[in-house]
């Protein structure tokens, strides 16, 4: 399956996380997965998919340089 020639309507990121650190990503949820037929007004499929990713990079990216006191 090609990601660009599909629109995601719906689909989350699992964020899995576990007490030694390890953590995976999976994107879930496909129910609404269709084919994209690019129009004038909307030329990129996922652009609102692709503009959450980079806010959440950025949360990371912040988050990475705060500097928090670790719990005993």
């Amino acid at each position: 399956m090609k990601f660009h020639v599909f629109q995601f309507i719906g689909t989350s990121l699992l964020f899995i996380l576990d007490v030694k650190g390890s953590f995976d990503i999976k994107l879930i949820d496909f129910a609404k997965v269709r084919e994209f037929n690019p129009t004038k007004e909307d030329p990129l499929p996922n652009s609102e998919w692709f503009r959450g990713l980079d806010n959440l990079i950025h949360a990371f990216s912040v988050m990475c340089t705060l500097d928090v006191p670790k719990t005993s």
